[in-house]
């Protein structure tokens, strides 16, 4: 069954039921992070700066407006209607996400059953934003901004024009900190 959830069904919603099968491994992990691995870039250590319960989110940085991939993804998923009741907040961006690992395993299996129930014709991101924005999940979560955060989403113009590229590395100009994580 694992094989045939994790190998039928597109990537972007498979891999949550490998995290799945994997955590229930890894439970005496004190932090993990669940990340994209084709656009993530590591460049110092993220748990020196996220908490050690609950789960690490990180803002999207493009918003929901209309012309935003997050607005198609979320009008596609649940209509336009919802997405008037979600188009004032920030999104966040599932590429990164971390967290200790009981707290993981729950979101993890919370996610997972939200996504079984309907796993065609929608984006992930969709998906675990309708949650979060409506209270389902029972994790608390630590949101980090983008551009103040140890995650930077490099997600639209409004990101890019606002940092510092210094010898290889990513840094936020106000402060020529280092972002521990960068999102393409």
């Amino acid at each position: 069954y694992h094989q045939l959830i994790e190998t039928w069904h597109h990537p972007h919603f498979a891999r949550w039921f490998a995290y799945q099968r994997l955590l229930k491994t890894f439970h005496a992990y004190d932090r993990i992070v669940l990340a994209d691995t084709k656009d993530v870039v590591f460049q110092a250590r993220l748990f020196d700066e996220i908490p050690s319960f609950g789960v690490s989110i990180f803002e999207d940085g493009s918003g929901f407006s209309p012309e935003s991939c997050n607005a198609r993804w979320y009008v596609d998923a649940y209509g336009a209607s919802a997405y008037q009741r979600v188009a004032k907040h920030e999104p966040i961006c599932v590429g990164v996400i971390a967290g200790g690992a009981p707290a993981l395993q729950s979101f993890v299996r919370e996610f997972c059953a939200s996504i079984a129930l309907d796993p065609f014709g929608r984006v992930e991101q969709a998906v675990f934003n309708k949650m979060y924005l409506n209270n389902e999940f029972s994790e608390p979560f630590h949101v980090f901004p983008n551009l103040a955060g140890p995650v930077l989403t490099m997600s639209g113009d409004r990101v890019e024009e606002k940092i510092i590229e210094q010898e290889g590395q990513i840094r936020n100009p106000e402060d020529d900190r280092l972002y521990p994580v960068v999102h393409m």
